[in-house]
């Protein structure tokens, strides 16, 4: 854990995570609890049950929010990137969100006091999730920019590897 904050910069808290997923119902659970500062955030989401695991579609906010291949970060008030490939997640959006308990993200920062809810998807999650070596923003612009071309996939730096599962959105 504390390989995240100190050479990507991200903001990473010890904690633990219950994730429950429920097929028949088409709901997932979760709960995390930050250890540090006792901070929670609780999300249940349902599906609609026509909805199957798909990638998502191309050109979409869903694509936008999941599928970016550049990490954007900020350590020691110094803007930095690295760059993730990964095939595309098999995911669902979910038909209705309830977040009852979100004292975690508020003690994050004064971003969230202005964020809306636009949406948030399930994934069972996948392998194969690489990690490139972190990199320094020279610009605020240049480097914002997207490698990756639409329908091209990059070519992974072998220096780390990782797996994921689950992931939602909340933007500005």
């Amino acid at each position: 854990m504390w390989l995240g904050p100190r050479l990507f910069g991200l903001p990473y808290r010890l904690g633990s995570v219950h994730l429950e997923y429920c097929e028949e119902a088409r709901t997932v659970c979760a709960h995390a609890i930050d250890s540090a500062e006792k901070g929670r955030l609780s999300c249940r989401a349902e599906f609609d049950g026509s909805c199957m695991f798909r990638p998502v579609e191309v050109g979409s906010l869903t694509a936008f929010l999941m599928e970016r291949y550049t990490a954007f970060t900020q350590r020691r008030g110094r803007l930095g990137l690295f760059r993730i490939w990964h095939p595309p997640w098999a995911q669902q959006q979910a038909a209705r969100i309830q977040l009852p308990e979100l004292s975690l993200v508020v003690s994050a920062g004064s971003w969230f006091h202005d964020a809306q809810m636009v949406g948030a998807n399930y994934s069972p999650g996948l392998t194969d999730v690489w990690i490139g070596r972190p990199h320094r923003c020279l610009s605020r612009t240049a480097d914002l920019l997207p490698t990756p071309i639409a329908g091209r996939r990059a070519v992974p730096e072998p220096h780390s590897k990782a797996t994921g599962q689950g992931t939602g959105s909340i933007a500005r």
